[in-house]
């Protein structure tokens, strides 16, 4: 992996293909390998940009705590490292969240968005909040290493291989417990409600068809950033460009053929 110093804090990134920039966000305490689906597909048309969050895969594990704020402007120092004045936004689940402070705090680097199975907050909804605190609860309990094991089994019907990834990477944190709830404590702080109606980037929501708890805030989310479009991916979980990569892969590539040229 490459990497670049921002901020103190090294943060790993590949930069794979050529084209217009693709920077992929990926969700919490994974890394830049939830993509693998993508690499393979778009390669050849974007260049992708796939960093590792801050606290994440070979990225810097700072002892500060974390924020949505704090990793969006990471993504902008790899961006900057690279001399790239805008790029397609992408996130995925808590790469979502950073996607959409990215799009408000730096509204001149996103030339279009896509936010995929992601939130405006935790907060915000009910069932949502309830999970959250739920599974924290858990995993303060049993342990990173066996609550690795019980996230993966959530992704039942999804992708074997991407409930591989996700116990591998979570169970990673066992060794930095701390580490672990930053990352979740930060995810759990994000509340973008507020601000969505600040976003100007052309934008596409994109929730997997089989996971019900997403679509109440991706409506949130349609009815009051201008001008998006929300797209349902059929048969698909939370692990959205992995349980129907084809479909996914060709609303990326929909939506940035139908972006204004450069």
């Amino acid at each position: 992996m490459r990497h670049v110093d921002v901020g103190g804090a090294d943060i790993a990134y590949e930069d794979i293909g050529l084209g217009d920039p693709l920077l992929l966000i990926h969700g919490g305490l994974v890394s830049h390998k939830e993509w693998q689906p993508q690499i393979e597909a778009l390669s050849d048309d974007y260049r992708l940009i796939l960093p590792d969050v801050r606290g994440h895969g070979a990225s810097s594990r700072t002892t500060e705590a974390y924020s949505v704020k704090q990793w969006a402007a990471d993504m902008i120092g790899v961006l900057d490292g690279l001399s790239i004045e805008q790029a397609v936004v992408c996130g995925h689940s808590m790469g979502g969240t950073v996607a959409q402070q990215i799009a408000v705090d730096y509204p001149s680097r996103v030339r279009g968005l896509i936010l995929a199975e992601t939130n405006v907050g935790v907060g915000n909804d009910g069932m949502m909040r309830f999970t959250a605190n739920a599974m924290t609860a858990i995993f303060r309990v049993i342990g990173v290493g066996l609550g690795a094991k019980i996230a993966s089994a959530a992704l039942r019907g999804s992708d074997p291989k991407l409930a591989a990834i996700v116990a591998d990477e979570i169970g990673g944190h066992k060794d930095n417990p701390q580490n672990f709830f930053n990352i979740i404590d930060a995810m759990n702080a994000f509340d973008g409600l507020a601000q969505l109606n600040q976003i100007s980037a052309p934008t596409l929501i994109m929730v997997g068809g089989r996971n019900k708890l997403s679509h109440k805030q991706a409506q949130q989310m349609l009815a009051t950033i201008p001008g998006s479009k929300l797209v349902e991916i059929a048969g698909a979980g939370h692990g959205v460009n992995w349980d129907n990569a084809p479909d996914f892969n060709a609303a990326v590539r929909a939506f940035m053929s139908e972006l204004p040229p450069v």
